[in-house]
């Protein structure tokens, strides 16, 4: 990762963010969260955002492939720096 890389870019980042976010609203640890397929979580985070938020826009399908897509890559590249250390 880039020294001045923005808050947010990194791929940590995300993950932080997905196990905060299923660990609040489930109750569900660590592993239970990134042992789940990103797309079904993915699922799950729409409609809590849309619970909380009725007006917010959903997202194409183009648009939606092309987030998982991100995510599957970010968590397979954690996944690779855990297996190195």
């Amino acid at each position: 990762m880039k020294a001045n890389s923005k808050r947010g870019d990194s791929p940590t980042c995300y993950l932080a963010y997905f196990v905060h976010q299923f660990a609040s609203a489930y109750g569900w640890s660590e592993d239970q969260i990134l042992n789940k397929p990103i797309a079904r979580l993915y699922q799950l985070l729409r409609q809590m955002q849309m619970e909380r938020n009725p007006r917010i826009t959903i997202l194409n399908s183009r648009l939606a492939k092309l987030e998982d897509e991100y995510a599957m890559k970010a968590w397979e590249l954690e996944q690779e720096k855990e297996q190195r250390k």
